[in-house]
């Protein structure tokens, strides 16, 4: 009996991390996934959303549109916080990373007319904060975020949309994407 009460609570411990362990991977792997197919869909002008969900708000259709499909993938994932979900898109010259352009670009590497032999990137960026499913681990776990991201070349050599799809901390604050009740704030892909 002295030896049950003893190894009980780490035999519980150890159980409880695999559960959540596992909560955890699963939404990872769900938000990777999720990512590289929205950047993948944005590489190729393939923005539309197609989800159930209403999509509201944004600086613009095209970005609204963007944040929506990216989000439809990682609408249940597994040992997040509700609400948590941020998302980040921006173009740029290939071999720049986003943050690194020039000001007067405003944010913006890729642009329509660039000279003959430029190619622009898209980079999809996503994090969320994760939460223990069974609280157990939850000193552990809760308020820290896991991250993915995907940058691929535009297909079409430059963009020829009028809109640029920049969806980051300082646009998004402005006005988020709203998909069905939750709210997507951007998030600066670094």
């Amino acid at each position: 009996m002295v030896e049950f009460a003893l190894v009980l609570p780490v035999a519980a411990l150890f159980l409880f991390a695999i559960i959540d362990f596992g909560m955890i991977f699963g939404g990872y792997t769900t938000m990777r996934g999720s990512v590289q197919s929205a950047a993948r869909m944005a590489s190729v002008d393939e923005y539309t959303y197609h989800g159930t969900a209403a999509c509201t708000g944004g600086p613009d259709a095209a970005t609204r549109q963007m944040v929506c499909t990216a989000a439809s993938g990682m609408e249940s994932l597994l040992g997040t916080k509700s609400g948590s979900l941020q998302i980040g898109i921006c173009f740029v010259q290939t071999g720049m990373a986003c943050g690194s352009e020039p000001p007067a670009t405003s944010g913006n590497q890729c642009v329509p007319g660039g000279s003959p032999g430029t190619y622009c990137d898209v980079e999809l960026c996503a994090q969320a904060t994760m939460e223990a499913t069974t609280g157990l681990t939850a000193p552990f776990v809760n308020g820290k975020a896991y991250s993915a991201s995907s940058t691929l070349r535009l297909e079409l050599g430059t963009l020829t949309k009028p809109s640029y799809f920049v969806y980051n901390r300082s646009i998004a604050a402005a006005t988020p994407v709203t998909l069905g009740s939750d709210s997507i704030e951007g998030l600066d892909c670094t």
